[in-house]
């Protein structure tokens, strides 16, 4: 059996960012958690209008994309370099080059920042329970309810909300 790689998921804005520069494609997920939205006294829809992000789940296609896997790899390299005390880091580049790298992340992180807020944001619900399997349908699927969370779009609509059993 061999063994399936799984994309790269993050809440690290930094990387996904980085990703975005290099044009690698990237998906996002935003969410706003039951604790958070009990915790602020909105609803998702109020706090989607009032412009809070919430929180980003980030998938890389590591998986898929060779340049994927060695920017992420690299990125982390850094990342704990810098966390461990070593800010420095011993790549010989040209300070024109590196002026234009900042000035391009720099500035295209304002435009990255500016395109979340057009996610349409997920409620993320708590589901406790066990796991269960539905009865199959009519082209024999099925589909499984696992302990852990249920995402559900703020915009689904009612039909999606009544088989979720969120009304």
């Amino acid at each position: 059996m061999s063994k399936q790689l799984l994309p790269h998921t993050t809440r690290n804005t930094a990387l996904a960012v980085v990703a975005f520069l290099l044009r690698i494609p990237i998906t996002r997920r935003r969410v706003y958690t039951e604790e958070f939205l009990q915790k602020s006294g909105l609803t998702a829809k109020e706090a989607f209008r009032r412009g809070i992000l919430g929180q980003f789940d980030y998938t890389i296609p590591t998986n898929d994309d060779p340049v994927a896997a060695r920017v992420v790899k690299a990125f982390n390299d850094e990342k704990i370099r810098i966390e461990e005390g070593n800010d420095t880091t011993e790549i010989e580049v040209d300070v024109e080059v590196i002026a234009r790298i900042c000035a391009r992340v720099l500035y295209a992180r304002k435009n990255f920042m500016a395109d979340l807020q057009t996610v349409v944001p997920f409620l993320r619900i708590n589901n406790p329970g066990t796991v269960q399997k539905s009865a199959p349908g009519p082209d024999g699927s099925h589909t499984k309810q696992v302990p852990g969370f249920k995402d559900i779009r703020i915009d689904a609509d009612e039909v999606t909300k009544s088989h979720l059993r969120l009304q």
